[in-house]
C-alpha cells in the first residue's frame, strides 16, 4: 500500500506530470496490485497552513481542539509548517486528477489522514478525507468504499488470522455507523450519527456525546492546574513535525 498520493509526486511524476506519464503511471500501480491512500485531505491541509500563523492559531483555537490533549495543542502551536515559504497548492490540482485516474482504473483507495499533525484532529479528519475524495471525482459509495470495506478487504489479504471486518454481514466484526440518513445522498449525516457500535458495544448519540464531554472536561482540568506548562515552555519555537509531506522534510 502507498502511503500518500504524493509520493508518486517525488518519484514517479518527479520529471513530467503529462497525461502520457499518469497513464503510465496508473496502469502500473493497476498491475502491481498495490492499494494507494491518497490522503488528500491531510495535504490540503498542510497547504492551507503552509507560511500562515494564523491559519495555525485557528486550528488551536477551534472548538474541536478541546478534545486534543494539551501537550498536541502545543505541538500544533509550534510546528513549523507555518514558517514555511513559498506554497504547495500548486500540487493539489495534480493530485486530485491523479487520485480521479486511480480511481476510474481500479486501483483500490483506502481513506487515511495524517491525523494527528496540526489541523487534523483525529476522527474529525476522517470525514474530511471523505469529502477531498467525493471532490477529486469520486462519487460518494466509492468514497464510502475505501473507509468501509475497502480497509476490511485489504486487511484480509494482508492480516494473516486478522477478524473480519468492513461489512454488515454474518461473521464480521460488529463495527458499525447508524446514520440518520442516507449517506449517499450527503455524508456530512455521517458527522453526527444516531449511534455507534464498536466492537459489538452500542454507543447511542448521547453516550458518544458524553464521551466527548468526559475528554473535554478532563483536558481542561489539566490545564487548570497547570500541567504541561513546564513542557510548554520548554518546546523549541518551531518545533519539527513527524512523517510530514516530502516538501516538509527539505
Amino acid at each position: 500500500m502507498v502511503a500518500h498520493a504524493e509520493e508518486f509526486m517525488y518519484t514517479a511524476f518527479a520529471n513530467a506530470r503529462d497525461d502520457a506519464t499518469l497513464r503510465r503511471v496508473v496502469a502500473a500501480t493497476r498491475q502491481s496490485g498495490a492499494w494507494v491512500t491518497p490522503n488528500l485531505s491531510g495535504y490540503e491541509n498542510f497547504a492551507r497552513q503552509w507560511g500562515k500563523p494564523t491559519v495555525v492559531a485557528a486550528f488551536v483555537h477551534a472548538p474541536q481542539a478541546a478534545y486534543l490533549s494539551p501537550q498536541k495543542r502545543v505541538d500544533w502551536a509550534t510546528s513549523d509548517y507555518q514558517f514555511r515559504k513559498g506554497s504547495i497548492s500548486g500540487n493539489i490540482p495534480f493530485l486530485r486528477r491523479f487520485t480521479k485516474a486511480l480511481s476510474d482504473a481500479g486501483v483500490p483507495l483506502l481513506t487515511g489522514t495524517d491525523t494527528p499533525l496540526p489541523g487534523l484532529m483525529p476522527g474529525y479528519s476522517e470525514h474530511d478525507d471523505l469529502h477531498t475524495l467525493v471532490e477529486a471525482g469520486l462519487t460518494r459509495y466509492q468514497a464510502l468504499v475505501a473507509a468501509t470495506s475497502g480497509p476490511g478487504k485489504f486487511i484480509r489479504q494482508t492480516v494473516p488470522g486478522a477478524e473480519p471486518f468492513g461489512t454488515v454481514a454474518p461473521g464480521m466484526r460488529a463495527d458499525l455507523l447508524l446514520a440518520r440518513a442516507n449517506p449517499l445522498n450527503g455524508l456530512d449525516t455521517l458527522r453526527k450519527p444516531a449511534g455507534v457500535m464498536a466492537d459489538g458495544c452500542w454507543y447511542d448519540s448521547a453516550a458518544l456525546g458524553k464521551l466527548l464531554d468526559d475528554r473535554k472536561h478532563l483536558y481542561a482540568s489539566v490545564l487548570e492546574r497547570g500541567i504541561g506548562g513546564e513542557q510548554s515552555e520548554r518546546e523549541p519555537v518551531r518545533q519539527r513535525s513527524v512523517s510530514p509531506p516530502r516538501e516538509l522534510r527539505k
